[in-house]
């Protein structure tokens, strides 16, 4: 009998983490343009495709030997991976690429004084340190969510896969 090779989760992981990339720089980076939410959504529906059709590959290339919580694992482990390398790459993109503009800052701060009839002083200040911190709200949120859909993902790429009886 021939034996299947089965595609390292991390594999897929690059996969997918590749193609959300690829998305985000186009969607979120280089348009200025209001977008359809259908065009918005691509990145979340892909996310939650990407791992479901993991786990349905997995099940697939054991021949439906395994158990719904040994294709969920997979799947999981697969998220896991997609969620590391978006992490690094949110991190690059926000602290290095794309870096808060002053003309951000100065928005940020009149919204601030507007707020909280605060002086202009203390209204910068709070502004800058809001920039200069702004990708641990960013890389912390996307773990989140890449976490939260992969599990989603995870679940219906175990339900669907190629179970033996």
């Amino acid at each position: 009998m021939e034996q299947t090779r089965i595609t390292s989760h991390i594999i897929k992981a690059v996969a997918i983490a590749v193609v959300l990339m690829a998305l985000d720089y186009f969607i979120a980076h280089k348009t200025t343009l209001a977008l359809p939410l259908a065009v918005r959504l691509l990145p979340t529906v892909w996310m939650v495709a990407g791992v479901a059709v993991s786990g349905i590959i997995y099940g697939n290339q054991t021949n439906g030997s395994r158990r719904f919580g040994d294709v969920f694992a997979h799947g999981f482990k697969t998220t896991a991976m997609v969620a590391v390398i978006i992490a690094v790459y949110t991190f690059i993109i926000i602290k290095f690429v794309f870096p808060p503009s002053a003309h951000d800052i100065e928005l940020n701060m009149k919204a601030l004084m507007e707020q909280g009839g605060m002086l202009e002083q203390e209204a910068r200040r709070n502004a800058e340190a809001n920039a200069k911190h702004a990708w641990i709200i960013e890389v912390s949120g996307n773990i989140l969510a890449k976490v939260v859909l992969g599990a989603v993902g995870s679940l219906i790429g175990a339900a669907l896969a190629k179970k033996k009886p």
